[in-house]
């Protein structure tokens, strides 16, 4: 998923929020082929203080997951994007 979002955001820890929306996704190193993503716009969803505050949450959800995978740069990456 950091792939998707790297060619929609530039920016690959932006994954969180994309999978944060989209329906269906338990582990974003496992995406299947036909799965439908819902691709937010960031700077609507980072600029609302509610839907922030449910971001940030989500992203620091998941940089845990990073972190138990040690994957310890893109977990820093991610909790970045709560600040």
């Amino acid at each position: 998923m950091n792939g998707i979002a790297r060619r929609v955001y530039r920016d690959g820890s932006l994954y969180p929020l994309i999978s944060m929306v989209s329906d269906g996704i338990d582990n974003p190193d496992k995406i299947l082929p036909g799965l439908l993503l819902t691709i937010p716009v960031v700077s609507v969803n980072m600029n609302d203080p509610v839907a922030k505050a449910a971001i940030d949450r989500h992203f620091l959800q998941a940089a845990q997951f990073e972190e138990q995978r040690g994957r310890l740069k893109t977990a820093e990456m991610i909790r970045n994007h709560t600040r």
